[in-house]
């Protein structure tokens, strides 16, 4: 009788060290994702006490102060156009909005005396609303002060 041969293994095209280097980089990639997971608490204001965008002093967005809308006639030669103009002050802290809304009437007459020279060039456009917004930011931190952070303007209608 015939010897039977013993089935004789393909022969792996890998080399020996490609499963260790799997294995090395499996464990490598279980360590980063395990410390995302635990920065991750840290970095929403955890126990670190630093804000989320990971600047120690920076603050987030603060209260707004809304104030009541602004209907000024134009400058214009052409005609008469009017702008309706509505506006939210970010104001530093929640304890400063009592003497934000003290100040109203002064910032309300500094607004509109502003924006009653205004023509309807100076409202097209982004740049020109910037350059509006700019000026009024101005006049709105010599009245409050610090106290305001930002003015955002939240509705404007031309007519």
């Amino acid at each position: 009788m015939a010897d039977n041969p013993q089935p004789v293994a393909p022969k792996s095209s890998l080399p020996t060290w490609v499963p260790i280097v799997l294995v090395v980089n499996s464990l490598i990639l279980v360590g980063v994702a395990g410390l995302v997971a635990l920065r991750r608490p840290a970095a929403e204001g955890g126990s670190t006490g630093e804000s989320a965008s990971g600047e120690g002093g920076a603050k987030g967005p603060g209260p707004t102060l809304k104030l009541s809308d602004f209907t000024v006639r134009l400058r214009d030669k052409d005609g008469e156009h009017f702008a309706r103009i509505s506006f939210d002050i970010e104001i530093a802290a929640e304890k400063d909005r009592d003497y934000v809304m003290q100040m109203t009437p002064q910032v309300r007459d500094a607004f509109i005396s502003y924006l009653a020279d205004r023509t309807r060039e100076d409202f097209e456009g982004s740049a020109a609303i910037q350059k509006t917004k700019q000026a009024l930011t101005e006049r709105l931190s010599s009245i409050v002060g610090p106290k305001a952070r930002a003015l955002y303007i939240s509705e404007l209608v031309l007519q």
